[in-house]
């Protein structure tokens, strides 16, 4: 067998009839009880063929298990004979006979010593199905993979190997050896084996039939519960079974909440609660749907951690800051509320004489002060629209002034801010703010 990396050898002509090569790497692959393989990994060519033209010498065609040749190297005479030698295995039997016996044998037994938590190195499996699970911007694939005698329809592909499906490398009937993959528990009845890394043994057009007759695995290779322990009559059961723990943990008395190691791509709606542990710039980025925003984070319950990705408007909405809810109070009583973020609802010009001042209205979500003043060197930024209605900002440094004309009112000057999300982004008021006495 020609090692796939040398395939261009042969398309590009290099490896004619005649051809002479040295064989720099190779290896020999035991594929059958009594069938032996040469595969070259790595050859040179010396001499092309069409320079030689011609068969060297006289060589016989050797046996595959590398069993001496009876009858002190004679022809059986019950064997076929063709042009007066033994006929080659290409010569006695059909072309689909003899790519069969060319098949590595299935790993019988691997798909159940996997679910039950085995090792197995390098299992040998058929593919015999092949299920698109959209994504927004990557697709997965879930597979029904075949041991010859057990099959299993709880299979991910991991999405680093998403192009072997797109680019026809896992057609049904295929054969592959698994180099790499991992068990997951994603509920206390059901385990999903994800694929890491495999490799195509025998393209699934070239197979064309099912190997054996494998049965699909139940969900989990946790034994069946005995008499023994019989389920409470009072415990709620869903489907003949105890409920898993996406029933049996509510929140707020209506929703479940979902543990992050649980989560699998067969859920369509789930309930996580969870902290934030890390957030992701928001992005512009594109595919073959178009362009939109992204942004991720990754979130940690008790269980595990997941990275989220939200798009577009989600994205927007998401990444914007939240509003320091108190902070309001907080300064009018004259607390230092470091880098507080507000929302601007309105902007009133008051005339002077040298330089015109103005007048805002802000929110911290459930608070609002209309007594908020723009320190004259920022005038520029309601001249320049940075300050329109809606706009999210962060205060850098303020001060709290008692105003002297009235005893019981005062007056929040802002001396520095900064702009985090334009009002035209935002376009709607966050929370129910109350205006302040």
């Amino acid at each position: 067998m020609l090692g796939s990396q040398l395939g261009h050898m042969v398309t590009n002509k290099e490896l004619e009839k005649f051809t002479i090569v040295r064989v720099d790497k190779c290896v020999l692959n035991q594929v059958q009880a009594d069938r032996k393989v040469i595969i070259l990994l790595s050859l040179t060519v010396l001499v092309p063929g069409n320079k030689v033209n011609e068969k060297l010498g006289n060589p016989i065609n050797s046996q595959t298990t590398g069993a001496p040749p009876t009858n002190n190297g004679q022809t059986d005479p019950t064997e076929p004979v063709t042009n007066g030698r033994p006929p080659s295995m290409y010569e006695t039997q059909p072309m689909d006979a003899a790519d069969k016996e060319m098949w590595p044998n299935l790993s019988t037994g691997a798909i159940n010593r996997i679910l039950n938590g085995e090792d197995v190195p390098g299992p040998v499996f058929q593919i015999l199905g092949c299920k698109k699970i959209p994504g927004i911007f990557n697709d997965r694939y879930r597979l029904l993979i075949s041991d010859g005698i057990t099959g299993c329809p709880f299979v991910m592909l991991g999405s680093q190997l998403g192009h072997m499906v797109t680019n026809k490398e896992l057609e049904k009937f295929t054969i592959v050896r698994v180099d790499k993959c991992v068990l997951n528990q994603v509920q206390a009845d059901r385990k999903v084996i994800i694929l890491l890394s495999l490799t195509v043994l025998v393209p699934g057009n070239k197979v064309n039939e099912k190997l054996g007759n494998p049965i699909n695995a139940p969900p989990s290779n946790n034994p069946a519960p005995t008499n023994k322990r019989q389920t409470a009559p009072t415990e709620p059961v869903t489907n003949d079974r105890p409920p898993s723990m996406y029933e049996t943990q509510p929140m707020n008395g209506t929703v479940s909440v979902h543990p992050i190691n649980t989560l699998t791509p067969y859920q369509n709606e789930w309930t996580i609660k969870a902290r934030v542990t890390s957030k992701t710039p928001l992005r512009t980025d594109s595919n073959s749907r178009g362009e939109g925003k992204v942004f991720s984070v990754n979130l940690l319950d008790e269980c595990g951690e997941i990275k989220a990705t939200g798009f577009n408007d989600a994205a927007d909405k998401k990444m914007w800051p939240n509003l320091s809810t108190g902070a309001i109070n907080r300064i009018l009583n004259g607390d230092d509320v470091p880098g507080p973020v507000f929302q601007i609802f309105g902007c009133k010009k008051i005339p002077g004489i040298g330089n015109d001042r103005y007048r805002l209205w802000i929110s911290d979500g459930v608070a609002s002060c209309p007594f908020v003043l723009l320190s004259s060197q920022l005038s520029h930024m309601v001249t320049n629209k940075e300050l329109e209605k809606f706009t999210i900002v962060q205060v850098d440094k303020c001060v709290c002034n008692q105003v002297k004309v009235q005893a019981d009112c005062k007056v929040i000057i802002l001396l520095s801010l900064t702009v985090l999300v334009p009002g035209n982004k935002v376009n709607e008021k966050l929370g129910n703010p109350i205006i302040t006495p």
